[in-house]
């Protein structure tokens, strides 16, 4: 079986229902200029500690996906102020500004762990 154990779906699960309320939170929400606000608590608070928990219980349980969950919910956190500066604002500006900086970690820091299995 692809996935080792219930343990990796129930994670990716939660992730994803996370992202879709912070994603919802910022589309339907009434911030009422209070943007600021709402990036801090979604990308600064919410979205670290629980990608930190899944990526603790990910490594935990032997995950056989694991190495896929920083890409998935890296370009997630990119895609999410993108779609709500787009809707919220009629901008771009700040998915073209900020991408190269979601994405670049999650690549570092697999091609350091494929790094490590390779030279063990």
């Amino acid at each position: 079986m692809f996935i080792k154990n219930h343990l990796t779906l129930i994670c990716y699960i939660a992730s994803l229902l996370i992202y879709a309320g912070i994603l919802l939170w910022g589309l339907f929400g009434d911030h009422r200029g209070s943007y600021f606000g709402y990036g801090m608590i979604s990308f600064y608070v919410i979205i670290p500690l629980s990608s930190f928990v899944m990526a603790m219980v990910l490594n935990i349980s032997d995950a056989n996906l694991k190495w896929l969950y920083p890409f998935v919910f890296g370009l997630l956190g990119a895609i999410i102020p993108a779609t709500v500066s787009w809707v919220k604002l009629s901008s771009w500006v700040m998915f073209l500004d900020v991408w190269p900086f979601v994405v670049l970690p999650a690549f570092i820091g697999s091609g350091v762990g494929f790094f490590i299995r390779i030279n063990r």
